[in-house]
């Protein structure tokens, strides 16, 4: 899914057509593709030719790379075009839980932007 998303943001798709506001590569184009129905049925079907296809046939080494590479576009993808934000409750144990996962994200470089704590009245 992050392929597809990081593809139309890349053709600069955004889900105006949805009646979502996107100005870039953001949230808006994942809500398009996932609105619209348009989210690749087979998943990753573009990454394994078929003979039936009249594509020849790859070695298994071959189709790793190609994921190797595809997820490092997408990690890549993430890194620079997508905001993270993270929705939380003013509760104990879900603010000690956001620890974990934003060292977790640390660990791929990816960085959250904003902190949403929900509940709270000021």
């Amino acid at each position: 899914m992050v392929d597809y998303i990081r593809r139309l943001a890349l053709e600069g798709a955004t889900g105006t057509s949805c009646g979502h506001r996107a100005a870039g590569p953001d949230a808006g184009a994942a809500r398009h593709a996932v609105d619209a129905g348009r989210a690749p049925a087979g998943g990753a079907a573009h990454l394994f030719p078929t003979a039936d296809r009249g594509e020849r046939k790859e070695s298994v080494l071959e189709i790793l790379g190609r994921w190797q590479d595809l997820a490092a576009e997408c990690m890549a993808f993430l890194r620079r075009d997508v905001v993270l934000s993270m929705v939380t409750i003013p509760e104990r144990l879900a603010l000690c839980q956001l620890d974990g996962v934003v060292e977790e994200l640390g660990r791929y470089d990816l960085r959250i932007s904003r902190l949403i704590v929900n509940n709270v009245v000021g």
